[in-house]
């Protein structure tokens, strides 16, 4: 059974900057770099086609930064404890924490998700479509059912690891179950980090890569989708051989190797090149890297990103850096140091906060400024015309949706934005469901800030011209002064003019307006002292009344 989603304590971001620490410190003479500690800030980085993941960890607070193909890093969120591996899964993440919790990342909330058996944490583990493939201790798989491929769940029979060392294990949202032991002749456990088991699962292709117990050599097995070997297996002999990732680079399985060079290290690649009839073969090719190889002193992780590779690596002076590889071509981007990414971010957190901070500002001054002018017209009823009366509330709600909907889809086809999410972030973030620091996407506060202006100038033209909307039109309402007069163009230009601040997210609540007070008025409509109508039948003079 699944714990329940609060059974892991998770925090919300704190107002404090980041502070990352470099990776490597200088190493000794004819010796390997140290490996970076992990008792101090860390990092750990995941990437998928469309997005890379930055965990920054300090102390026992780990944040989450978040960017794609086509914006820039943000803060995605916070948790307790230190994040171990991240595991991309499209625009989601999976964590295993350095204590063995288990947790998945999606939108901006954490879902607390079931810990391997024993809370152990995966050698290696990669996700698609919300499943999760994980190399894992032979004893944390003999605590697993087995897995019904037919069913495509997990069994009641018990997984037996035999005498294997490390087995596959897969995870669908509900339980951990056993795939398949992997193959003994190639396991060795007495491995530094980066030359443990690594898998690679991008679409048809599953591949295993293993260090073989001959230094410097890597064996690549083909794997089927129980996790059984399929016999094409590869040897490839790399010196000075320090580490190693199987990735997908535009497509193509991509084999990406941290080789020795003096004290520092060299990035070599590999691309798989299928034959017919043939066995499969990892060709060396050319990677073309953002930085100048001279410059890199040591090779952290490797992954695809956006048909290019995403390296994370220490640069000569220690400093924790994210660069860029292309096959066939120099990268689309330039390197970054993460010091800088969290620089940048820092700024975005302040700007984030003063943003926020404006909008309460101005939803209590919109109002302040209602309840002193116009406290009175909230009980008191307009003198209207005889055969003008209040719209009904509905007929306000579906005229605007009439007027709002259309300039919305538009807007959102356009910027490429899905508008339901999209309502669902801004309202979220707006009632306080997400940390004031963290903004909705970019793409979704342009869309949103656009839709609100085209949707207010809209409005404007159509009562000045026309004198009311489509969708007022076409619930059969209009616009009137409160002393039963058509409005003035300075009434028409007034309430419009508020619309921009009403459809702000902070203001949304005052919305509540419509329905509350006795004339069915926005905060537009009290502050231009203007009334929505409709037209009903009068008795004509000398007809009877009931």
């Amino acid at each position: 059974m699944k714990p329940a989603a609060g059974a892991r304590p998770i925090s919300r971001l704190a107002g404090r900057a980041l502070v990352v620490a470099l990776l490597a410190a200088s190493a000794p003479a004819q010796t390997p770099p140290a490996e970076p500690s992990r008792t101090a800030e860390s990092i750990e980085i995941g990437a998928s086609e469309t997005t890379v993941w930055l965990a920054i960890s300090d102390g026992e607070q780990s944040r989450l930064l978040r960017r794609t193909a086509t914006t820039p890093f943000a803060l995605a969120g916070s948790s307790h404890g230190r994040a171990a591996q991240a595991i991309p899964d499209r625009d989601d993440l999976f964590v295993f924490f350095a204590d063995g919790a288990f947790s998945r990342f999606s939108g901006s909330e954490w879902q607390r998700e079931l810990d391997l058996p024993g809370q152990h944490r995966p050698i290696d583990a990669v996700a698609d479509a919300g499943a999760v493939f994980a190399v894992v201790p032979a004893a944390s798989a003999a605590a697993m059912p087995a897995y019904d491929l037919d069913a495509q769940a997990a069994s009641s029979q018990p997984f037996d690891p035999g005498s294997a060392r490390l087995c596959l294990a897969r995870y669908d949202g509900r339980a951990w179950a056993g795939l398949h032991t992997l193959p003994i002749a190639i396991h060795d456990s007495n491995l530094d980090a980066r030359r443990q088991p690594r898998l690679l699962l991008a679409g048809s292709q599953r591949w295993l890569a293993v260090a073989a117990r001959q230094p410097d050599q890597l064996q690549l097995v083909r794997l089927d989708a129980r996790g059984q070997a399929q016999g094409d297996t590869s040897t490839l002999g790399i010196p000075g051989l320090r580490g190693f990732w199987i990735t997908s680079v535009n497509q193509t399985p991509a084999l990406l190797a941290a080789v020795s060079r003096g004290e520092a290290e060299q990035l070599v690649a590999y691309r798989l090149l299928e034959q017919p009839d043939r066995p499969p073969l990892w060709r060396i090719t050319e990677l073309e890297l953002s930085i100048d190889a001279a410059r890199i002193r040591r090779i952290e992780a490797a992954h695809g990103f956006n048909q290019q590779a995403v390296i994370l690596l220490a640069d000569a002076a220690g400093e924790a850096r994210l660069e860029f590889g292309r096959f066939g071509g120099p990268p689309a981007e330039s390197g970054v140091a993460v010091r800088d990414v969290v620089r940048s971010l820092s700024a975005a957190t302040n700007s984030a906060y003063l943003l926020r901070s404006a909008l309460m500002l101005v939803m209590l001054a919109t109002m302040g400024t209602t309840f002193v002018l116009r406290r009175g017209s909230m009980f008191q009823s307009p003198a209207l015309p005889r055969d003008r009366e209040i719209a009904f509330t509905f007929q306000r709600s579906l005229g605007f949706l009439i007027d709002f909907v259309p300039l919305a889809l538009l807007w959102a086809g356009l910027l490429h934005v899905e508008p339901s999410a999209a309502i669902r972030d801004l309202g979220t973030w707006a009632t306080g469901g997400t940390s004031a620091a963290v903004l909705p996407d970019p793409r979704v506060l342009a869309w949103w800030g656009v839709t609100i202006a085209s949707h207010s100038v809209y409005c404007l033209m159509a009562e000045l011209i026309f004198g009311r909307t489509l969708g007022k039109w076409a619930l059969r309402v209009e616009l009137l002064s409160e002393n039963g007069r058509p409005p003035t163009a300075g009434q028409v230009a007034l309430r419009n003019l508020m619309r921009l601040v009403e459809l702000l997210p902070m203001v949304w609540a005052l919305g509540l307006l419509v329905i509350l007070s006795r004339n069915r008025q926005r905060v537009g409509d009290l502050l231009s002292w203007t009334i929505v109508v409709r037209k009903i039948q009068v008795p004509q003079q000398g007809q009877d009344q009931p």
